[in-house]
C-alpha cells in the first residue's frame, strides 16, 4: 500500500470495507502501520517523510499517514496539545475500521512521533481497549503534564509499548513510560546533532530516523532497555542488561 494518506479535515466515515482498502493496494496479509507525526509536521514533511518511505521499502506494512497539520501549526504549540484528544477520536474510528475489517486486533501498529506518539495513546482510549503496539518515538514533554484532562501516553495503552528517547528532559520526556524504554546515547542529545543550530530539536527528530534504520535489517541496532529513567549526567558507559533490537523488531512483551 504506497502510503495512504489519512487527512484530519476530512470528515471520517464510520465504517470501511475490504474492497474500499483493497483497490488502494491494501493487503490483508501485511500489518497496518499509521503513522502520526508532532507539532508542525506532516504527511510531506521531514522526518516523518523518511520513516514513510523506510515502511514501504520493507515490504512488510500497509502504511496510512495521519497528516493532521492543520492542527498542529506553528507557533500555537498549546492549541496542538489541545487538539490531541479529538485527533485521537478520529484515529480511533480507523483502527476500528481495520480491526473489524480483519476481525483481529494484532495486524495494526501506531508508530506516533513526538505529540504523535500520545495521539496513539490517547486513541487507544477511545477505543476502549489497547491497541497492539505502539512505537512511540521521543514523546513530547513540554504541556502534556500541566494540560487538564490530558492523559499522555503509558504502558496501558498498548499491549507492548516501545519508546526511543532521544532529547529527554527537554522536548521529550525523561522517565520510563512504554514497556521498552531505550534511551538512545543516553537519551538526552544524539552526536549527529552536535554541530546543528538547534542541538536540542535535532535530536529530538532523531528518533524518527533511527526508527527508520531499524526497519532495514542491515542498519538495524540492538540495545539495552533503561530500568527507569534516562540518565541526567555524562553519557553512560556500556549498560548492563540484556540487549534487544531496537525499534520496529523490539520483541513483544
Amino acid at each position: 500500500m504506497e502510503g495512504a494518506r489519512v487527512k484530519m479535515l476530512d470528515p471520517p466515515k464510520d465504517t470501511l470495507k475490504s474492497h474500499e482498502l483493497t483497490v488502494h493496494g491494501w493487503d490483508p496479509l501485511r500489518t497496518d502501520a499509521i503513522l502520526v507525526h508532532g507539532y508542525m509536521g506532516g504527511d510531506g514533511k521531514v522526518p516523518m517523510a523518511v520513516l514513510r518511505d523506510a515502511y514501504r521499502k520493507n515490504g512488510r506494512y500497509n502504511v496510512f499517514v495521519l497528516d493532521w497539520g492543520a492542527l498542529a501549526k506553528a507557533p500555537c504549540y498549546t492549541a496542538a496539545v489541545q487538539n490531541l484528544r479529538p485527533v485521537a477520536r478520529c484515529l480511533a474510528q480507523l483502527f476500528g475500521s481495520l480491526i473489524h475489517v480483519r476481525g483481529r486486533s494484532d495486524q495494526s501498529i501506531c508508530v506516533g512521533h513526538s505529540l504523535g506518539a500520545h495521539v496513539c495513546g490517547l486513541t487507544s482510549n477511545f477505543l476502549g481497549y489497547p491497541l497492539h503496539r505502539i512505537l512511540a518515538l521521543d514523546p513530547a514533554r513540554p504541556l502534556i503534564h500541566s494540560m487538564p484532562g490530558m492523559g499522555k501516553l503509558d504502558a496501558g495503552d498498548a499491549h507492548s509499548v516501545v519508546v526511543l528517547h532521544t532529547n529527554a528532559g527537554f522536548y521529550g520526556e525523561s522517565g520510563r513510560i512504554g514497556d521498552v524504554d531505550f534511551c538512545i546515547n543516553g537519551g538526552r542529545s544524539q552526536p549527529f546533532c552536535s554541530n546543528s543550530s538547534n542541538e536540542a530539536l535535532c535530536s529530538h527528530l532523531r528518533s524518527v530516523c533511527y526508527l527508520a534504520e531499524s526497519l532495514d535489517p542491515e542498519k538495524a541496532r540492538t540495545a539495552v532497555p533503561c530500568a527507569r529513567r534516562c540518565p541526567t549526567g555524562a553519557r553512560p558507559g556500556k549498560r548492563p542488561g540484556q540487549p534487544l533490537a531496537m525499534g520496529a523488531l523490539t520483541p513483544m512483551g
